[in-house]
């Protein structure tokens, strides 16, 4: 498409599209990244703020219908019924969903619009989900930052690419400059283990870097998480350009194509309940 600009420099594309499944052309776009998403579900199924142009806003609140005088309850209620609930939430409401069930629920995703402040946190996190094999260039690495508040969790950024192992190494390093982070967790197996180990022999006094090893398998260990979504204690930036795709993966889990972005999440929460991450970091301070 990008070929058929008059100007390359100021030419734009606009996709106007329904979904229908997870891989659909939005779908793959979206992931491709480099895209804008404009959309407007039929029933709106969270507060949110939506961007129309630069400098303006609006603003929908759950349950706000689209179109009401078009398409109001009582159709919404026979689409529902006949369609199947599947097949309405992707076309008319924009949330396409794989086969099977899903752990995480959409209603349980909180928001947050500030940051909470320095004073109010007990330290910057984050969490590590290298590629298995980074010679593959197959698969995302993807790096979750966290602030930790009493028993309440605040995803800062999430940084998902497919990476070198060397450009891994230089990512980690990166990453942590970026956020000031206390702590560092990798996975102790595949290139998470190998990564650090390098960066532990470069600085025999690291202790800001730790390696987890993994227990029981990804569906157990998210499946452990849940309830601190389900009670409200996992919050979201509002607006935030990855925040589409980190969803939409989450809510697929464990039925969508990709999981390296739940991986890290569930890597970081798991982290939290052995209570030592504080500990860790205060450590890596005293350094």
């Amino acid at each position: 498409m990008a070929s058929r600009l008059d100007d390359p420099k100021k030419g734009r594309i606009i996709v106007i599209a329904q979904r229908l499944h997870m891989e659909d052309l939005p779908g793959q776009l979206m992931a491709q990244g480099g895209w804008n998403l404009l959309e407007l579900p039929l029933v709106e199924w969270q507060d949110r703020k939506i961007e129309l142009a630069p400098g303006r806003f609006g603003s929908r609140k759950a349950g706000r219908i689209l179109h009401a005088e078009r398409i109001g309850e009582e159709e919404i209620a026979r689409l529902r019924s006949e369609m199947g609930e599947r097949d309405f939430e992707a076309q008319y409401n924009q949330r396409p969903m794989p086969p099977g069930g899903a752990l995480f629920k959409g209603e349980w995703l909180k928001r947050y619009k500030t940051p909470p402040q320095p004073h109010q946190v007990q330290g910057i996190f984050q969490s590590w989900d290298t590629a298995y094999d980074i010679q593959e260039h197959n698969d995302f690495s993807v790096c979750s930052t966290w602030a930790l508040s009493g028993q309440n969790c605040y995803l800062l950024d999430v940084y998902r690419a497919k990476l070198t192992f060397p450009d891994l190494e230089k990512a980690i390093y990166a990453k942590r400059k970026e956020w000031e982070a206390g702590l560092v967790i990798v996975e102790k197996a595949g290139s998470g283990f190998s990564v650090g180990q390098n960066i532990r022999r470069a600085d025999h006094r690291n202790v800001w870097l730790q390696a987890i090893p993994p227990v029981s398998s990804k569906q157990d260990r998210a499946s452990q998480q849940t309830p601190k979504f389900e009670r409200g204690e996992i919050f979201l930036p509002e607006g935030a350009p990855w925040l589409r795709t980190f969803e939409d993966e989450l809510l697929a889990f464990p039925n969508g194509k990709h999981d390296d972005q739940v991986d890290s999440v569930i890597q970081f929460l798991a982290a939290v309940d052995t209570g030592n991450l504080v500990r860790f970091a205060d450590a890596a301070r005293r350094r």
